[in-house]
Protein backbone atom coordinates (compact mmCIF):
# COMPACT_ATOMS: atom_id res chain seq x y z
CA UNK A 1 0.00 0.00 0.00
CA UNK A 2 1.25 3.12 -0.82
CA UNK A 3 -0.48 6.84 0.51
CA UNK A 4 0.43 10.35 -0.96
CA UNK A 5 2.24 12.60 1.23
CA UNK A 6 -0.95 14.59 3.26
CA UNK A 7 1.12 17.92 2.83
CA UNK A 8 -1.01 20.18 1.39
CA UNK A 9 -4.34 18.92 2.55
CA UNK A 10 -6.14 21.72 4.96
CA UNK A 11 -8.42 20.86 7.75
CA UNK A 12 -10.95 18.30 9.09
CA UNK A 13 -13.54 18.16 6.19
CA UNK A 14 -10.13 16.68 4.45
CA UNK A 15 -9.11 14.20 7.32
CA UNK A 16 -13.06 13.35 7.17
CA UNK A 17 -13.33 12.19 3.74
CA UNK A 18 -10.45 10.45 3.63
CA UNK A 19 -11.28 8.42 6.53
CA UNK A 20 -14.82 7.87 4.92
CA UNK A 21 -13.21 6.63 1.73
CA UNK A 22 -11.21 4.51 3.49
CA UNK A 23 -14.09 2.91 5.50
CA UNK A 24 -16.70 2.57 2.73
CA UNK A 25 -14.35 1.53 -0.21
CA UNK A 26 -13.63 -2.38 -1.00
CA UNK A 27 -13.00 -4.30 -4.10
CA UNK A 28 -15.80 -5.94 -3.91
CA UNK A 29 -18.21 -3.25 -4.56
CA UNK A 30 -19.58 -2.51 -8.27
CA UNK A 31 -18.17 0.31 -10.00
CA UNK A 32 -21.37 2.10 -9.63
CA UNK A 33 -21.88 1.20 -5.77
CA UNK A 34 -18.45 2.00 -5.46
CA UNK A 35 -19.36 5.76 -7.13
CA UNK A 36 -22.27 5.86 -4.71
CA UNK A 37 -20.06 5.33 -1.99
CA UNK A 38 -18.04 7.45 -2.64
CA UNK A 39 -20.35 10.39 -3.59
CA UNK A 40 -22.01 9.55 0.01
CA UNK A 41 -18.69 9.95 1.77
CA UNK A 42 -18.30 13.22 -0.19
CA UNK A 43 -21.81 14.79 1.22
CA UNK A 44 -20.25 13.82 4.77
CA UNK A 45 -17.23 15.55 4.87
CA UNK A 46 -19.27 18.54 4.00
CA UNK A 47 -16.01 20.53 2.07
CA UNK A 48 -15.60 23.43 1.25
CA UNK A 49 -13.31 25.52 -0.89
CA UNK A 50 -11.20 26.50 2.58
CA UNK A 51 -10.47 22.57 2.40
CA UNK A 52 -7.89 23.14 -0.05
CA UNK A 53 -4.95 25.62 0.29
CA UNK A 54 -5.06 29.24 -1.56
CA UNK A 55 -2.45 28.01 -3.67
CA UNK A 56 -5.00 24.84 -4.71
CA UNK A 57 -7.10 26.91 -5.21
CA UNK A 58 -5.31 29.19 -8.32
CA UNK A 59 -6.81 28.54 -11.60
CA UNK A 60 -4.22 28.93 -15.30
CA UNK A 61 -5.66 30.65 -18.39
CA UNK A 62 -4.07 27.66 -20.32
CA UNK A 63 -6.42 25.53 -19.26
CA UNK A 64 -8.39 23.71 -16.52
CA UNK A 65 -6.12 22.16 -13.50
CA UNK A 66 -6.65 18.77 -12.44
CA UNK A 67 -4.41 17.39 -9.90
CA UNK A 68 -4.26 14.16 -7.73
CA UNK A 69 -3.94 15.48 -3.82
CA UNK A 70 -4.73 12.18 -2.78
CA UNK A 71 -3.85 8.31 -3.78
CA UNK A 72 -3.83 5.29 -1.86
CA UNK A 73 -4.17 1.95 -3.20
CA UNK A 74 -6.21 -0.29 -0.17
CA UNK A 75 -8.36 1.00 -1.03
CA UNK A 76 -8.02 2.07 -4.30
CA UNK A 77 -8.82 5.89 -5.05
CA UNK A 78 -7.29 8.70 -5.45
CA UNK A 79 -8.48 12.39 -4.41
CA UNK A 80 -8.15 15.34 -7.51
CA UNK A 81 -8.49 18.98 -7.53
CA UNK A 82 -10.26 20.59 -10.32
CA UNK A 83 -10.03 24.42 -10.80
CA UNK A 84 -11.76 26.23 -13.59
CA UNK A 85 -11.69 29.50 -14.77
CA UNK A 86 -14.69 30.74 -16.52
CA UNK A 87 -15.82 29.60 -19.91
CA UNK A 88 -13.11 26.88 -19.50
CA UNK A 89 -13.96 23.22 -20.43
CA UNK A 90 -12.98 19.48 -20.91
CA UNK A 91 -12.82 17.56 -23.91
CA UNK A 92 -16.11 14.97 -24.64
CA UNK A 93 -14.48 12.15 -22.63
CA UNK A 94 -15.17 9.27 -20.39
CA UNK A 95 -13.28 7.17 -17.89
CA UNK A 96 -11.27 4.44 -17.14
CA UNK A 97 -13.02 3.61 -13.61
CA UNK A 98 -15.83 5.32 -11.36
CA UNK A 99 -16.05 8.64 -9.92
CA UNK A 100 -17.94 10.91 -7.53
CA UNK A 101 -18.01 15.14 -7.91
CA UNK A 102 -18.23 17.39 -5.51
CA UNK A 103 -18.64 21.27 -6.45
CA UNK A 104 -16.97 23.00 -3.97
CA UNK A 105 -17.40 27.23 -5.33
CA UNK A 106 -18.42 28.13 -8.62
CA UNK A 107 -20.75 26.59 -11.53
CA UNK A 108 -19.91 23.34 -13.54
CA UNK A 109 -22.32 22.39 -16.21
CA UNK A 110 -22.34 18.73 -17.43
CA UNK A 111 -23.41 17.71 -20.56
CA UNK A 112 -24.11 13.70 -20.80
CA UNK A 113 -24.32 11.52 -23.85
CA UNK A 114 -24.98 8.14 -24.85
CA UNK A 115 -22.60 6.18 -26.91
CA UNK A 116 -24.26 4.25 -29.67
CA UNK A 117 -23.58 2.16 -32.97
CA UNK A 118 -24.88 1.81 -36.59
CA UNK A 119 -23.86 1.15 -40.00
CA UNK A 120 -21.84 4.30 -40.19
CA UNK A 121 -20.18 3.56 -36.62
CA UNK A 122 -19.93 5.09 -33.67
CA UNK A 123 -21.93 8.35 -33.00
CA UNK A 124 -23.20 10.45 -29.82
CA UNK A 125 -26.61 11.26 -28.52
CA UNK A 126 -26.84 13.91 -26.17
CA UNK A 127 -28.98 13.37 -23.33
CA UNK A 128 -29.25 15.71 -20.96
CA UNK A 129 -27.34 18.58 -19.41
CA UNK A 130 -27.04 19.58 -15.81
CA UNK A 131 -25.92 22.93 -13.72
CA UNK A 132 -23.83 21.85 -10.41
CA UNK A 133 -23.71 24.37 -8.24
CA UNK A 134 -21.55 24.37 -4.35
CA UNK A 135 -22.22 21.24 -2.54
CA UNK A 136 -23.64 19.82 -5.35
CA UNK A 137 -21.98 15.56 -5.85
CA UNK A 138 -22.76 12.95 -8.68
CA UNK A 139 -21.43 9.89 -9.46
CA UNK A 140 -21.34 8.20 -12.54
CA UNK A 141 -18.99 4.81 -13.50
CA UNK A 142 -18.47 3.28 -17.32
CA UNK A 143 -19.86 2.53 -19.39
CA UNK A 144 -22.73 5.27 -18.82
CA UNK A 145 -20.12 8.10 -18.65
CA UNK A 146 -19.53 10.17 -21.51
CA UNK A 147 -19.88 13.77 -20.72
CA UNK A 148 -18.15 17.03 -21.17
CA UNK A 149 -17.65 19.36 -18.06
CA UNK A 150 -17.51 23.36 -17.99
CA UNK A 151 -17.43 26.45 -15.97
CA UNK A 152 -20.79 28.26 -16.62
CA UNK A 153 -20.00 30.95 -14.26
CA UNK A 154 -18.30 34.01 -14.61
CA UNK A 155 -16.07 32.90 -11.48
CA UNK A 156 -13.66 30.37 -10.29
CA UNK A 157 -14.54 27.16 -10.32
CA UNK A 158 -13.47 24.40 -7.81
CA UNK A 159 -14.18 21.38 -7.04
CA UNK A 160 -13.21 17.71 -5.81
CA UNK A 161 -13.45 14.59 -7.69
CA UNK A 162 -12.66 11.15 -6.21
CA UNK A 163 -11.64 7.85 -8.93
CA UNK A 164 -11.62 4.49 -8.29
CA UNK A 165 -7.91 4.09 -9.74
CA UNK A 166 -4.43 5.21 -8.49
CA UNK A 167 -3.93 8.54 -10.80
CA UNK A 168 -0.79 9.31 -9.63
CA UNK A 169 2.02 10.89 -11.95
CA UNK A 170 0.62 12.05 -15.09
CA UNK A 171 -1.86 9.20 -15.11
CA UNK A 172 -5.32 10.48 -16.10
CA UNK A 173 -9.06 9.07 -15.70
CA UNK A 174 -9.70 9.65 -19.09
CA UNK A 175 -9.78 6.78 -21.01
CA UNK A 176 -11.83 7.82 -24.63
CA UNK A 177 -11.92 11.36 -26.04
CA UNK A 178 -14.87 12.10 -28.77
CA UNK A 179 -14.94 14.84 -31.15
CA UNK A 180 -17.63 16.85 -31.23
CA UNK A 181 -18.68 15.84 -35.54
CA UNK A 182 -19.98 12.28 -33.48
CA UNK A 183 -22.82 13.94 -31.66
CA UNK A 184 -26.35 13.33 -34.14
Amino acid sequence: MRRANYAGLVGTPMEILLAQLSGALSAELTPLAAAQAASRCLHAANLSPEALSPEQRIGSETGYISRVIHAQREPLFSISRLVWLPGQRTTIHDHLCWGAVCVLQGVEEETTYRLSKDDSGDYLQQRRTITYTPGSITAFAPPEDVHQVHNAGDDVTISIHVYGADLTGDLSSIQNVYTPDLIR
